[in-house]
């Protein structure tokens, strides 16, 4: 037999697992899995997501452009969007259709096309050892679905890409946008008033902030719309959402039988706003009671909004005036704020709901407490707590001086100190507050005759939800800025009353500071470890796989050939049953496991090859044991 020219079985099985190999990489660039060490696998596509792409009813087409000289800081971004893009066509379907689009290859004309719908070159600094230097380039993606066009601009910016895509074709795949309404009336805040002033200074302002309700957060996925009462006109039923954000003036019978009439046809309503009024001129740091306009319509709902603030050992850390000795003037010390309590897991958000699902803090700025009024509340629809303080909180009486610099202690004592609820979500079947009486005429002026509505009451609403919180400035663009809890809070809130609780998982996972589990710190020699085990783990476990088999199969050959020398052994110990093995065979050596037949051992020949083999080197090889032979059939010497 010609050894040499022979293939190993070795040879082969190395040559499978490469070829193994080969098409695990080529079936990877469709079929692939990453390595995510993020406490909420943030690097992963969300259920959520792949639910959403996987039930496309039409075909959403994606257009990402990208220009292909980015800025060195850009270019990471470009990779892990495409990964992202990777991971939506793997677990979409062939409704979702991906291109990329080089801008340079695109005529003028199309570029002022795409202009025209907001996707244009964007300036990016570039920083090297020479200086800074800008780059203009493209890095945006377009939407298209049944006849409509979303944009999502300026993709390096965005904090949750996978959010904005995700609820991008969710909004392109709804046939009716909900609609959110903001009170415009009665000084509350809505979502186009202009921002004042600092709402952590300790000094409320005397005007409303902008709410987060721009085209960054609650207009990328909903309509948003002023809303009027003050013509007494009930509320549109389009209307899916009313905020009423810390109202300054009272509301007439006919505008408290309106708010109660949207509610009773299933509309939520969301109240927000503390009992207090500040020094509007500023002269002093005193605030005084100020009865919450709304208090006796909520009161028929369960819920009351308490003339106090909310006093928390807990505070948010603020710059406080302080005298210190061996300085003449005071010096400008930070420490925690009583009259801004920060709310923080699990005490702060006791409830299961997923309004604060995945949120690490949040900071509401002169909150009131509420009251329950449990004789409203059905039992069988238990209010959730939302929001509460920590235990070492307790209700501040007003007036309440809001200076930092005092001695902070509760008026009882420590009796005082308990976990006091800011914020309640009521999910039932409400009862109209006007149940049993007229219905109020129209508001009108001096002498006109009243306008009496003859339209019916609505006396039982289907279930529904009122959200009150005794706070109202922590919803403002200035307050979340640094505070991602409090935007990421009221996008859920919206949310889960509006549309449910579909995309919360998603964004809450992206609030910053909830990274690596145990907060593991990537230092170089981490990212290193990292990169190199990526790397080198495959083919490291195939080597560990290889030796191991190789060891094993060595193994068994040693034990056979233990077995063979017992097997002589016992032969020689009585000579009268010794086998008689054919000369020519005695000294040949046994191809399976290379030791030498002796007289006396047990052999069979091979019908193909000839060559001999002990009759246990067969029985475990399962024929011949010449790589080159496939014998299956042997005779006996």
């Amino acid at each position: 037999m010609r050894k040499t020219e022979a293939i190993s079985k070795t040879t082969i099985e190395t040559i499978i697992i490469i070829g193994i190999v080969i098409v695990l990489n080529i079936l990877g660039q469709y079929f692939y899995s990453r390595a995510d060490l993020t406490e909420d696998k943030i690097y992963t596509l969300a259920d959520a997501s792949k639910s959403i792409v996987q039930d496309l009813t039409d075909i959403v087409q994606m257009n990402v452009y990208i220009s292909s000289d980015l800025p060195p800081e850009v270019q990471p971004i470009e990779q892990s969007v495409r990964d992202l893009l990777d991971e939506y066509r793997a677990e979409g379907s062939s409704r979702l259709v991906i291109n990329y689009i080089n801008p340079d290859d695109l005529t003028e004309d199309e570029k002022l096309d795409l202009a025209a719908i907001g996707i244009e070159p964007r300036r990016y600094s570039s920083y090297t050892e020479t200086g800074a230097t800008v780059k203009v380039a493209y890095f945006d993606i377009e939407l298209k679905s049944l006849g409509n066009t979303e944009v999502i601009p300026a993709v390096p910016a965005e904090r949750n890409l996978e959010y904005k895509i995700s609820s991008t074709i969710l909004k392109l795949m709804s046939a009716d946008t909900p609609t959110i309404g903001f009170l415009m009336s009665h000084g509350a805040m809505t979502y186009q008033t202009a921002p004042m002033s600092n709402p952590y200074q300790q000094q409320q302002p005397s005007a409303p902030f902008e709410v987060i309700a721009s085209e960054t957060f609650l207009g990328s996925l909903y309509n948003l719309e002023e809303v009027d009462i003050t013509n007494g006109e009930l509320i549109a039923d389009h209307i899916d959402t009313l905020v009423i954000a810390q109202p300054a003036s009272e509301f007439s019978e006919r505008e408290k039988y309106v708010i109660d009439q949207f509610i009773m046809r299933g509309g939520n309503l969301i109240v927000m706003g503390n009992s207090i009024q500040m020094d509007q001129l500023g002269m002093t740091n005193m605030a005084n009671a100020k009865p919450f306009p709304l208090n006796d319509l909520l009161e028929e709902y369960g819920v009351k909004i308490n003339d106090d603030l909310v006093a928390d050992a807990n505070g948010f850390q603020q710059p406080c005036e302080t005298r210190v000795e061996g300085f003449p003037v005071p010096v400008q010390v930070m420490q925690p704020y009583p009259l801004f309590p920060q709310i923080v897991p699990p005490d702060g958000f006791p409830s299961e709901s997923p309004i604060t699902r995945g949120l690490d803090y949040m900071v509401l700025p002169f909150a009131s407490s509420l009251q329950l009024l449990y004789d409203k509340i059905p039992d069988e629809n238990p209010p959730y707590e939302l929001i509460m303080s920590s235990p070492n909180a307790y209700q501040y009486p007003v007036p309440v001086n809001l200076a930092c610099d005092q001695n902070w202690q509760p008026p009882g004592g420590e009796d005082d100190l308990k976990k006091q609820l800011i914020g309640v979500h009521l999910h039932q079947v409400f009862h109209s507050a006007f149940e049993g009486e007229a219905v109020p005429a129209y508001d009108t002026a001096g002498d006109e005759a009243p306008r009496l509505d003859t339209n019916e009451m609505i006396t039982e609403s289907p279930e529904t939800s009122i959200v009150v919180i005794g706070n109202a400035t922590f919803i403002t663009n200035e307050a979340a800025q640094g505070i991602m809890g409090n935007s990421v809070f009221f996008m859920n809130l919206i949310e889960t009353l509006t549309i449910g609780d579909r995309l919360i998982d998603i964004r809450t996972r992206f609030i910053p500071g909830r990274q690596l589990k145990d907060r593991e710190i990537l230092t170089p020699s981490v990212q290193g470890r990292m990169k190199f085990w990526g790397y080198m783990a495959v083919p490291i476990v195939i080597i560990l796989v290889g030796t191991g088999r190789f060891y094993l199969k060595n193994q068994r050959k040693r034990l056979l050939q233990t077995l063979h020398e017992a097997e002589r052994e016992e032969v020689q110990a009585k000579p009268q049953k010794k086998a008689k093995v054919a000369s020519k065979y005695i000294g040949k050596t046994c191809p399976y496991c290379k030791s030498t037949i002796k007289q006396g051992d047990d052999i069979i020949i091979c019908s193909k090859c000839g060559k001999p083999h002990h009759l246990r080197c067969w029985e475990e090889n399962s024929g011949c044991g010449i790589d080159s032979c496939d014998g299956k059939e042997g005779k006996e010497s």
